[in-house]
C-alpha cells in the first residue's frame, strides 16, 4: 500500500490502485430510493408499518470492516384532538445472510411526533438524516449481510391526526 502520510507526485499516466487512498469506499451502488418501508396514515386510530430488507453480498464486503448505513427520510406528524398523538418511528436491524435471528442497528426511534390537548394541536415535519456505523462479524463477511429498515406511523385518536416516515434515499458505504 502507498505511503499515505506524505503526499505523492502522481503525473499523467500513472496508474493508481484502490488501496493508494485511504478511506476509499469499497461497497458501490448500494442505494435505495424505493417506498418499500415507507408508511402513512391518517384519520383513523392504529399502527400502519411496512419493512424492506436490502441485502449486502460478502463479495461486496471484501476488504471491509465497518459500513455506514446513511438514511435520508421525510418524516411527518400532526395532532388537533385532545389528548391525541400521531407518531412516526424508524427501526433498523442487521441480520448475517442466510440467518434467522435479528439485531437492533438503531431501536425503534421516533423520527415525528406530535401530541395535543384540550384546545391546542401540532405539527411536525422535515427531512431527517441519519449515519449509522455497523462494524462487521466475522460471519457477515463471510456470508453477506441484510439490513431491515422498519416503520410505523401510529395514530393514537384518528380525529384529525396524521403520520407519515418516507424514503428519501438510504445508501451504503463500505470501510477498511
Amino acid at each position: 500500500m502507498a505511503d499515505i502520510t506524505a503526499f505523492q507526485n502522481v503525473v499523467d499516466g500513472d496508474k493508481l490502485f484502490e488501496d493508494y487512498f485511504n478511506g476509499v469506499p469499497r461497497i458501490r451502488g448500494s442505494i435505495y430510493t424505493g417506498s418499500g418501508f415507507d408508511s402513512t396514515r391518517s384519520g383513523s386510530v392504529g399502527t400502519t408499518t411496512n419493512n424492506h430488507t436490502i441485502a449486502i453480498s460478502a463479495a461486496n464486503l471484501i476488504g471491509c470492516t465497518y459500513i455506514l448505513v446513511f438514511t435520508n427520510t421525510f418524516v411527518s406528524s400532526s395532532a388537533a384532538g385532545a389528548d391525541s398523538s400521531g407518531t412516526a418511528t424508524l427501526l433498523i436491524e442487521r441480520n448475517e445472510t442466510g440467518q434467522s435471528s435479528w439485531s437492533d442497528v438503531l431501536a425503534v426511534t421516533n423520527m415525528s411526533t406530535s401530541s395535543s390537548g384540550a384546545g391546542y394541536g401540532s405539527v411536525s415535519s422535515g427531512a431527517s438524516c441519519m449515519v449509522l456505523p455497523i462494524t462487521l462479524t466475522a460471519g457477515e463477511l463471510t456470508n453477506g449481510i441484510d439490513i431491515k429498515l422498519t416503520t410505523a406511523a401510529i395514530i393514537s385518536d384518528g380525529a384529525g391526526e396524521s403520520a407519515a416516515i418516507t424514503n428519501l434515499s438510504t445508501y451504503f458505504v463500505g470501510h477498511g
